[in-house]
């Protein structure tokens, strides 16, 4: 097994002065295609985040780990959409979840791409709402998230 190097969250916690716009920009597109080529195998990841995300230094490849809790999205035998569940438990970590998931909404695809928006915006620099106050609860990142795409309101317009 191949050891990989430090994870997304490290390198951008790393920077004295901030990850450069170019070399974010760079890792978030890197990002990206592991999401696709893990939806591309069937499967949703469900936990988006930049400590999932891993730089193989050697090869400057970013790898997407921790499928703890991913889930098959297309049946093996046919490339079928799985029939999604009526209500499904919350997945994935707090801060980086998509409203869906928030709301007992079975996550697809579309969810692990809000997920890595989030991302996006954190490594931009961008500070979202329920990311203001550390000792928010579930419930109040909830609502936070829930208020913001309501008024289609997420992000400043300094971007």
């Amino acid at each position: 097994m191949e050891l990989l190097g430090p994870s997304m969250a490290w390198l951008k916690r790393n920077y004295p002065y901030g990850m450069p716009r170019k070399l974010a920009t760079k890792y978030l597109i890197d990002m990206l295609e592991a999401i696709w080529k893990t939806h591309e195998l069937g499967f949703i990841h469900r936990d988006i985040k930049a400590s999932n995300f891993v730089l193989n230094e050697k090869k400057g490849v970013v790898y997407l780990v921790d499928f703890g809790l991913a889930k098959q999205h297309l049946k093996a035998n046919d490339s079928t959409p799985v029939t999604p569940w009526k209500h499904a438990e919350f997945r994935g970590t707090v801060s980086f979840a998509s409203l869906n998931a928030h709301l007992g909404i079975d996550l697809s695809w579309r969810d692990d791409l809000w997920s890595w928006f989030f991302v996006l915006l954190d490594f931009y620099e961008e500070i979202l709402p329920w990311w203001e106050n550390k000792d928010y609860s579930m419930d109040d990142v909830k609502r936070i998230k829930y208020d913001c795409f309501k008024k289609k309101k997420l992000w400043s317009d300094k971007i």
